[in-house]
């Protein structure tokens, strides 16, 4: 199932389903629309995750300083923290 990212009027960027290689391709590529507003990802709607998905995160970050991610689900927050990535992407 590919992810269905949608900004919302509140600047939020909610992720639903699969966040992996598989599917991050897709929003790799709209990367700079999604994350040009946005201050929220919400992540919430995950189903699950991998590296690539940490690594998509990362590049939002990267394009937007202040993003803030919430609802991280415990197996893509176990990623990211295996990953050295916590103070970076969890704050």
């Amino acid at each position: 199932m590919k992810p269905k990212p949608m900004v919302k009027d509140n600047n939020v960027i909610r992720i639903k389903g699969e966040l992996t290689f598989d599917t991050v391709m897709s929003l790799w590529k709209a990367n700079d629309a999604l994350v040009a507003d946005a201050k929220v990802v919400d992540l919430s709607e995950v189903t699950r995750a991998d590296s690539a998905g940490v690594a998509l995160l990362c590049e939002f970050k990267r394009r937007q300083h202040d993003l803030a991610f919430q609802h991280t689900p415990e197996k893509l927050e176990n990623i990211i923290k295996l990953s050295g990535l916590s103070a970076f992407l969890l704050g």
